[in-house]
């Protein structure tokens, strides 16, 4: 176990002094013909896979409450009613089935549970670096943009977040940037636009 530690310290270093640097250096990296998001991607998933592999469970009491609810979710019985869950699912609605998937993924792998319920939000994590690309890339240039959604992906705190601690966070920030464009649709759509307050903010 202490070995583990040791590995995965020097991972934090080694994530903290790349992502100090990085906006030093990034300008002397020659391009590359493959999509930039493909490489962000790749990054954002090895910096997190290295750490859920080695480590073991991180937020105990979360992950706990996570295998709880996949097994009664599994097993067909109400999580809302059940006394053994009881004070253990204040989470996203949809969220108790990956939670059993996970349970019967990592029961046919024999693998910890751990491991595989931190997928989701590592691979949300991934998702979010992507969307800051994309976001940044119409505002400034790419190769600003690939920065943001590097620092993002390497950033130790977002690393071990989602892959050491297994916290969900990463899936509802995902989805907010959506959500906020479905309703200023939504709101255009029945407001007149003279009186939506979008358009007024943008007018001052």
């Amino acid at each position: 176990m202490i070995k583990e530690i040791i590995i995965v310290d020097l991972w934090a270093i080694l994530l903290l002094l790349a992502y100090l640097t990085l906006p030093k250096y990034i300008h002397h990296f020659p391009k590359i013909r493959i999509n930039p998001w493909i490489g962000i991607v790749g990054v954002s998933l090895v910096v997190r896979l290295v750490p859920n592999i080695i480590l073991p469970m991180g937020a105990s009491y979360d992950i706990e409450s996570y295998q709880i609810v996949g097994n009664l979710v599994v097993r067909g019985e109400d999580v809302y009613s059940n006394p053994k869950a009881e004070n253990r699912h204040p989470y996203l609605p949809a969220q108790m089935y990956w939670m059993a998937l996970s349970n019967k993924i990592a029961n046919y792998l024999n693998t910890p549970y751990v491991k595989i319920v931190r997928l989701a939000p590592i691979i949300a994590d991934s998702c979010i670096a992507v969307m800051l690309y994309l976001i940044l890339k119409n505002q400034i240039s790419q190769r600003g943009a690939v920065l943001g959604a590097l620092l993002y992906s390497i950033n130790p705190l977002t690393v071990f977040v989602s892959a050491y601690h297994g916290q969900f966070d990463a899936i509802p920030t995902l989805l907010l940037p959506k959500i906020c464009k479905s309703l200023i649709i939504v709101q255009n759509m029945y407001t007149p636009r003279h009186q939506s307050p979008c358009y007024k903010i943008a007018r001052e």
